[in-house]
This record gives C-alpha cells, structure tokens and sequence, in this order.
C-alpha cells in the first residue's frame, strides 16, 4: 500500500479476531446459501485476495450467482 494520511495500518485484536471467526462461520455456510448472489471484484483490491473471492463464488451451490470484476478498481 502507498503511504497516504487516511491509510490505517493497524487492526485491534478484537477487529482480528472477528475477521477470523466471519471467515470461518462463512466457510460453514457456504452450502445453506440460497438466494440470488452477486460477487464485485476489484481487480487491483490490496486487502481481498480476489483469488479466494473466486473460489467461494465457485462453491456457491445455487446457479443465479454472478460475478463482475473491475480490473482497475481498488477496494
């Protein structure tokens, strides 16, 4: 990342911890998920890894899913 004045570069242990547990509880739901989704992509986003975002897209189990990505947008 660039050194800009709004950058924040620390996390608290709590906001941490949280990430985490949604990773995993997201994990666990992955397969009860059964509405409409739409994934959007940034192609140069520095803080999601769109690869990862690609393989949850792909597990999705229901067929109206769709996935857009911006190749030059940030998160």
């Amino acid at each position: 990342m660039n050194k800009k004045p709004l950058e924040i570069r620390v996390a608290s242990a709590k906001l941490l911890v949280n990430a985490l547990i949604a990773q995993i509880r997201s994990k666990l739901i992955l397969k009860t998920i059964k509405t409409p989704t739409l994934f959007l992509l940034a192609g140069r986003d520095m803080l999601v890894d769109k690869n990862e975002s690609r393989k949850v897209f792909d597990k999705l189990p229901i067929k109206d899913k769709k996935l857009i990505e911006y190749p030059e947008m940030y998160h």
